[in-house]
């Protein structure tokens, strides 16, 4: 009788303990867990790095059209900027300004 009790006993222990050692595997200081979650940062990080090397080739794309393409300071200063030369004459379309109201 007392040996069965003490197997029962022993069987409850060693299933805390294996409940413990498997809480500890996932959710430790190292566990699964955290692996997943420093994995999915990682690769959150190289999406991001991979997204700046694009936008840097596409400045440095636009660096070298400006370099090359002196026309390309004309047409931005009248499209974007809204510049005209001294001789220019300059219309407003007022059809436009009464849609955007």
């Amino acid at each position: 009788m007392q040996s069965s009790i003490k197997n029962t006993l022993n069987n409850i222990l060693l299933l805390i303990l294996t409940c413990i050692f498997c809480y500890i595997i996932v959710y430790g200081t190292s566990g699964i867990r955290l692996l997943q979650i420093l994995s999915d940062a990682e690769k959150a990080s190289k999406d991001e790095i991979i997204e700046k090397q694009q936008q840097m080739a596409y400045l440095q794309n636009q660096l070298t059209l400006w370099k090359d393409n002196p026309f390309l300071y004309e047409k931005v200063a009248r499209e974007q900027l809204h510049m005209a030369k001294k001789q220019d004459i300059v219309y407003y379309d007022l059809s436009l300004e009464k849609t955007v109201s």
